[in-house]
């Protein structure tokens, strides 16, 4: 059996806790924990009865760690390109074990005089914590190795907007000047922004159709009707261009209205991985037929 495991809200659409993999983390871990937020508590308190969450945590398979603030960065435009950063802890008075566990709580078990009593439980047994001892340093010392961080925002950028199309040549620098930050880029951060505000619109407007009108749908919750679809590029360029499916088109050197244009074999399939992808999700009745013939 392996030592301990922590579990962190997740990044992009889908549940903030995956519960299957918590779950099996209780089964190979001596310690299973949590840090999560308000939010954290809502999501899996939806997803799992509060009875049995209450139960894990009194026999301590479970922990949860309740960040009691939440790090921010603070920004101030500047005449170059390189913009003055400041990390500062934020925190709310609504937003505290004692008032947001026992809250949500009730609003998942019901305002019944025993969930009360399990609310009560349930908060008590609810650790604190917050970045009071937070390690500037250590993180600054990380980000000293810049191609190493700007492969790591690439990286983070294809996870939380991947149909943002970011600079072939994106670099990402972080600088020291006295105690601020200053971040050195050729990436559209404004851009970006907006592209994660739409998502996060669309997911919240669905999130909510869903719950008011659950028979509309074939899916119990939004991360099982949502896909992540990258932009084709070139690939996709081409194929509306000669009006060629990307199951029958070839990768190399096309013709495309008297032009010569090159078409990647690893983008093209990755677009077709992403087309089955698809159509698994919308024809599974169909495609299982498929299958099977095969």
């Amino acid at each position: 059996m392996f030592d301990a495991i922590i579990f962190k809200n997740a990044i992009g659409p889908g549940p903030l806790i995956d519960v299957g993999a918590l779950a099996e983390a209780m089964i190979f871990y001596g310690r299973v924990g949590i840090v999560g937020n308000t939010a954290t508590i809502l999501d899996l308190l939806a997803r799992v009865s509060p009875s049995v969450v209450l139960s894990l945590l009194r026999d301590r398979r479970l922990e949860f760690y309740y960040l009691t603030d939440q790090i921010g960065v603070s920004a101030t435009p500047c005449r170059d390109r390189m913009d003055r950063h400041n990390l500062v802890r934020v925190s709310s008075p609504d937003h505290t074990i004692e008032t947001a566990a026992y809250k949500t709580f009730l609003e998942a078990a019901g305002d019944t005089s025993q969930a009360r009593i399990g609310a009560r439980q349930f908060t008590k047994l609810l650790s604190n914590l917050d970045h009071a001892q937070f390690d500037q340093e250590s993180i600054l010392q990380a980000l000293s190795d810049h191609n190493a961080s700007a492969a790591s925002v690439g990286l983070l950028l294809q996870e939380v907007v991947p149909s943002f199309s970011q600079p072939p040549d994106l670099h990402f620098s972080v600088h020291r000047e006295s105690q601020e930050l200053c971040v050195d880029t050729n990436i559209d951060i404004k851009t970006a922004k907006s592209y994660v505000a739409v998502l996060s619109g669309i997911e919240r407007d669905l999130k909510t159709i869903l719950k008011d009108c659950p028979d509309h749908f074939t899916f119990k919750s939004v991360s099982e009707g949502l896909i992540d679809i990258r932009d084709s590029q070139t690939a996709g360029v081409v194929a509306f261009a000669r009006g060629t499916p990307f199951a029958t088109m070839t990768a190399g050197t096309l013709s495309v209205a008297r032009q010569r244009v090159k078409v990647n074999a690893q983008q093209l399939d990755q677009n077709r991985a992403t087309i089955e992808q698809l159509d698994r999700r919308l024809w599974p009745a169909a495609h299982g037929r498929r299958s099977a013939q095969q």
